[in-house]
């Protein structure tokens, strides 16, 4: 009688413990594989890296157009803005003039008289008119008008003579230099006969330095 041969170890076998290990490992079911990829799909891999590096290209040249975009933005909203103009100070309200005493001129004391050398021109034009000889508006300048001066005028009358032994004119007793005598002459020509000659002068003060003498 045939007996059939059992599949899997016999008891014997199982018995061993190694072999039971190994027909455990044996029995385990295989681990599954992933499936090959096709030869494109594996040549095609990198393509996700190359566009990732293409977007940050385009990022950054974004980023850079923004930039510009907003700096030209920034200059033309400086452009637009108005700076405001400062306001003039309020002028100062005009305050009314005060008004001011109208300064009085200090009284002044009267001049005090000083007797002129030459006389008041007034009287002496007034004396001339009297007492000596004219041409029209203008007096004869000859000896005879210096002799009337000589003698009728108060300040020259009484004051010369003539002294026979020195030969000299005299005022009031003393001898007259020549300079004493052009001083006489100087003020006759001021004050009656501006354009009388010293020379004719000269000989008229001899004239009535003469007389004079023969009269006392």
């Amino acid at each position: 009688m045939r007996f059939r041969k059992q599949d899997g170890p016999s008891p014997s076998e199982l018995a061993s413990p190694r072999l039971a290990k190994m027909m455990a490992k044996k029995a385990a079911p295989a681990p599954k594989l992933a499936p090959p990829q096709p030869v494109a799909e594996a040549v095609q891999a990198p393509a996700p890296a190359a566009e990732t590096f293409e977007q940050a290209v385009e990022t950054i040249e974004e980023v850079e157009d923004i930039a510009a975009i907003e700096a030209v933005e920034e200059e033309a909203v400086a452009a637009e803005t108005v700076v405001p103009e400062e306001e003039p100070a309020p002028a100062a309200q005009a305050q009314e003039p005060i008004p001011q005493a109208t300064p009085q001129p200090a009284p002044q004391a009267a001049p005090i008289p000083v007797p002129s050398r030459a006389g008041d021109p007034t009287d002496d034009e007034r004396w001339a008119r009297e007492n000596l000889r004219w041409n029209g508006d203008k007096p004869f300048l000859d000896l005879a008008n210096v002799i009337r001066v000589l003698e009728r005028h108060p300040d020259f009358n009484s004051r010369f003579r003539y002294n026979d032994t020195i030969s000299k004119v005299l005022d009031r007793g003393s001898v007259m230099p020549d300079w004493r005598m052009m001083d006489v002459c100087a003020t006759v020509q001021e004050r009656f006969l501006p354009e009388v000659p010293e020379e004719t002068f000269l000989r008229a003060l001899a004239a009535h330095a003469n007389r004079a003498t023969a009269k006392k």
